[in-house]
């Protein structure tokens, strides 16, 4: 009996998507087409993993995404196994969430066996590290729960979040297989005062590269997204009607050009300009759109883009492409390049 098949047999199909509830995580994860239609956000029936430091913002950034997706009549089942459940019921401030379903089993098989009977549409396992199988974290262990929560999401329209824990080298805690097996890998860490959540080693069905990236804060009721870099993404902004709509238009701008490297750009503030007096700078904000002096103080790509007469005229469009969308246009421009996630 042969246990191959001519690849002409096999029905191709298209990944289906559900989204996050919020548009930069959902651009993280990527876009499906069905035909004119582009689709954004977690592929079901696979699994992803949130790997952050301590306290990063792990669970917030989940109870936000759950409490979203709820609200709009998905089924949410989260694992929580760090605290008790009285604990996350603070944490959710929101007891009308019928079908916010929550659990503090700890062995695998109690888990898969909840998966099973409140057929969710999306899983949180929160942690990994606690779940009773996975022990020191060897690559057989996280095999087992990989294979178990892939076997029962199998043919559904669920999707399965694993929070974990990033080690001082900056990668999940365990053994490589973590990284490796899971069909999405976002990493969560600290940012300043906020926190980055960007593509890791792994994205099967959607984007990589260090540009890929979101920055959310914290705040007294969660998280919030602070950052529009999917506006830089040409396919999400024709895809939602933001071309010659009076929505971001994209400035074309080629950095390479430049003779000199862009420390704030390539690396996303781990070598961070020195902080700005912004009155210093201010010049005015006209309807036309923003206009700045160039300075040897602002951020070199800024330089870059002045004309002969020192200043730098931000146009509407290019306004939104750096998501300047709360705050004063000063205080939202210069935190942008401040923490060198704006314009790029």
């Amino acid at each position: 009996m042969k246990n191959y098949i001519s690849i002409s047999e096999v029905e191709a199909r298209t990944v289906i998507r559900i989204s996050t509830g919020q548009d930069e995580l959902d651009w993280l994860y990527g876009v499906s087409k069905f035909g004119p239609v582009c689709s954004w956000g977690m592929p079901v029936a696979t699994i992803s993993t949130w790997c952050g430091e301590g306290g990063v913002g792990k669970s917030r950034l989940a109870i936000d995404v759950a409490k979203a997706k709820v609200e709009e009549g998905s089924t949410v089942l989260y694992f929580q196994n760090e605290v008790d459940l009285p604990t996350l019921a603070s944490w959710v401030n929101n007891n009308s969430l019928k079908n916010f379903y929550c659990s503090e089993v700890t062995a695998l098989a109690e888990q898969v066996e909840a998966v099973s009977q409140a057929k969710p549409d999306l899983v949180f396992v929160d942690s990994i590290n606690l779940v009773d199988e996975y022990g020191t974290g060897t690559a057989k262990s996280i095999k087992k729960i990989i294979d178990a929560f892939r076997k029962v999401i199998r043919g559904t329209n669920c999707h399965v979040v694993i929070l974990c824990q990033l080690n001082k080298e900056g990668s999940a805690t365990g053994s490589t297989a973590l990284g490796h097996l899971p069909d999405t890998n976002l990493t969560l860490t600290n940012f300043e005062n906020d926190f980055k959540v960007a593509i890791g080693k792994k994205n099967r069905y959607g984007p990589k590269g260090s540009e890929f990236f979101g920055i959310w804060r914290h705040t007294d009721t969660g998280v919030e997204c602070v950052s529009s870099n999917r506006l830089r993404h040409g396919k999400w902004c024709e895809a939602h009607d933001m071309v010659g709509n009076g929505r971001p238009e994209l400035p074309d701008i080629d950095w390479d050009a430049a003779a000199a490297p862009h420390p704030i750009i390539s690396d996303f503030g781990v070598r961070r300009q020195k902080k700005l007096d912004l009155s210093e700078f201010y010049n005015e904000f006209p309807a036309s759109g923003l206009v700045y002096k160039a300075n040897d103080s602002l951020p070199l790509p800024v330089m870059k883009l002045s004309d002969s007469s020192g200043k730098i005229k931000i146009t509407p469009a290019m306004r939104d492409a750096l998501a300047i969308v709360n705050g004063t246009p000063k205080q939202s421009f210069f935190t942008r390049w401040k923490f060198g996630h704006g314009l790029r």
